[in-house]
């Protein structure tokens, strides 16, 4: 997206973006990168320590994003590409309330549990797809002989595009791992995995049960999960930028209701990085989360939640990709892969990694 400048984005995203209530990727349009701070909190090296696993600044600036620029974790929501609209990457569409005639369409078909679960199954194997792709591309950082590959271990001009595209090899990588943690964050955002309803409340599409839980999703473990889906488990319904008006039913009797809407059930808007005199939350190991902004997001401390769980999951998946190359290549191709991934200058820093610092 180097080619249009922000104001262009900009433009692009109001008349093309349907997926505008979503963890921010731009500083603009109510949004304040959520994706790129969340990927930042969770990935970036500490100045002080020495390990490889984080990502170094010009790196780390092509998966996040910086100001400007979507990076990778931000491609799904760039307007002018066919992501925005898919729903399994950004795990939307799968909602579902156990109340009679949910959902019911003008043929009187109605929404099942097993319908909407099937919906979010596809965001967890879009997910996968992408880390699975990373993972081949990823090989190809080392040459036959299983040293780097001068070419395939570059930052090119236009890191980050279509991963489909002719590209070197760390780009690819970087690409799909973005693509798959813009899924892995929205679906804290846009489940209700980690939420908190509202107690003085009833039970109703505006809502709906909150699964409660602290950590991350097992569920959504890379490679081949073990764990079932989890029970209870919704994302909102987003049917494009008419929403309101086309997430809504009519019961048998005529009635019309609203279904579990994105917009009653995201956590997107809130405070990732505050500042000291913010009302915060301090998460062991993640430091101090503001409060959120709107909605679902802004009670039961929801948005810091989800963040924190984000965060959480951003850094697992890095260690199960870590594992997975490990697994396929052994431990000395593995830890060269890895830090060509995550050095600025690979052929320089990454000659004589020991196992140790993996």
């Amino acid at each position: 997206m180097r080619a249009l400048n922000l104001a262009m984005i900009l433009t692009l995203s109001f008349g093309f973006c349907t997926h505008a209530q979503a963890y921010g990727t731009v500083h603009a349009l109510g949004q304040d990168a959520e994706h790129e701070r969340i990927t930042r909190r969770a990935l970036a090296c500490d100045p002080a320590a020495s390990t490889i696993n984080c990502f170094q600044a010009k790196t780390l600036d092509e998966l996040a994003g910086k100001k400007g620029t979507f990076g990778g974790v931000g491609f799904a929501d760039i307007p002018t590409k066919k992501l925005v609209g898919q729903a399994s990457a950004h795990c939307d569409g799968g909602d579902y309330l156990d109340v009679p005639d949910y959902g019911r369409n003008k043929e009187g078909d109605v929404i099942t549990s097993g319908e909407a679960r099937a919906i979010i199954i596809e965001c967890r194997d879009w997910m996968e797809e992408n880390f699975n792709a990373a993972i081949s591309a990823a090989a190809d950082m080392l040459d036959a002989n299983g040293n780097l590959h001068t070419g395939q271990t570059e930052i090119s001009k236009k890191c980050i595009r279509n991963p489909k595209k002719k590209n070197s090899a760390k780009c690819r990588t970087l690409t799909h791992i973005g693509i798959m943690l813009h899924a892995v964050q929205d679906f804290y955002s846009h489940s209700n995995w980690t939420d908190i309803a509202d107690t003085a409340s009833t039970t109703s599409p505006d809502n709906p049960p909150g699964l409660s839980k602290n950590a991350p999703a097992p569920w959504l473990h890379m490679p081949n999960s073990t764990d079932p889906f989890p029970d209870g488990l919704i994302t909102g319904c987003y049917e494009g930028v008419f929403e309101s008006r086309n997430c809504k039913y009519k019961d048998a009797a005529g009635q019309r209701h609203h279904r579990v809407k994105h917009m009653f059930l995201n956590k997107d808007k809130g405070v990732v990085d505050p500042d000291a005199d913010n009302d915060a939350t301090e998460y062991p190991g993640i430091g101090l989360i503001g409060p959120g902004k709107a909605g679902r997001g802004a009670i039961n401390n929801n948005f810091e939640r989800s963040v924190s769980a984000a965060v959480l999951d951003t850094r697992s998946k890095l260690a199960e990709f870590k594992r997975v190359l490990e697994l396929q290549h052994g431990d000395e191709k593995a830890t060269l892969m890895f830090c060509a991934l995550t050095r600025d200058a690979p052929l320089v820093d990454c000659k004589s990694v020991p196992t140790s610092a993996f």
